[in-house]
């Protein structure tokens, strides 16, 4: 924590968002290369296997970067779990800080695989960089059980809001609404936004994708068959 005590400090916390906000650069200049070397990944790997041991290796050190952040900011605010913190901010402080090491462990990624000129390794960047974007995705997302749902719960102040969201939004269209009757109108309104919000989430993530590619995999399978 004495190492990364600077970090917490305004102008650290700038430099780090600066250099995190400084990946884009590199990424839009070469976003038509990364979308191609993703195409070519199948073949990539079959061809050179050993690939997918750095690939593993920089994403388990990246996956361990971000825990460290919630840890040495829970470290910096005097606990040893978040949850025990009776203010709320440090609480956001401790659930933000993971996925604010990560966007900056995306960013030189994204450096990484802009300047490198071997091949290989450019692809291996790439796929270490797919990573890392699906888990910020997937981390700043409050309809996921993650940090960005950790994050609102704790803004909010209501505990298990998915739950409770979910119970809310079910009891208004099996006419059981009276339960609820006692609720703050404050209350109600986020349980019905983030139940309603959350279930189309829901659809888009998992239903929309089963119903577009299960017709095209289903195509596939029969193109084989006919072969075999």
């Amino acid at each position: 924590h004495q190492v990364a005590k600077p970090l917490f400090s305004r102008v650290g916390i700038f430099l780090m968002l600066l250099i995190g906000l400084s990946g884009l650069y590199p990424l839009m200049h070469s976003k038509a290369h990364f979308f191609d070397l993703m195409s070519q990944a199948q073949e990539i790997i079959l061809h050179d296997w050993w690939v997918i041991l750095p690939i593993y290796g920089i994403s388990l050190l990246t996956v361990a970067l971000h825990e460290l952040g919630h840890g040495v900011c829970c470290k910096h605010y005097g606990g040893t779990a978040s949850y025990n913190f009776p203010e709320k901010w440090p609480r956001i402080a401790v659930s933000l800080a993971g996925p604010f090491i990560t966007f900056v462990t995306w960013s030189l990624s994204c450096w990484c695989f802009y300047w490198c000129e071997d091949p290989l390794w450019q692809f291996i960047w790439n796929m270490v960089l797919f990573s890392e974007t699906i888990g910020l995705i997937m981390n700043f997302n409050p309809f996921l059980r993650m940090d960005a749902y950790y994050m609102l719960m704790d803004w909010t102040g209501i505990s298990n809001l998915r739950d409770k969201a979910t119970q809310y939004v079910t009891a208004l269209f099996t006419g059981k609404r009276e339960k609820y009757a006692g609720y703050p109108a404050s209350l109600q309104r986020w349980l019905l936004g983030y139940g309603l919000v959350g279930g189309a989430m829901t659809v888009l993530m998992f239903v929309y994708p089963f119903v577009v590619f299960l017709p095209r995999l289903l195509q596939d399978s029969e193109g084989w068959l006919r072969i075999g």
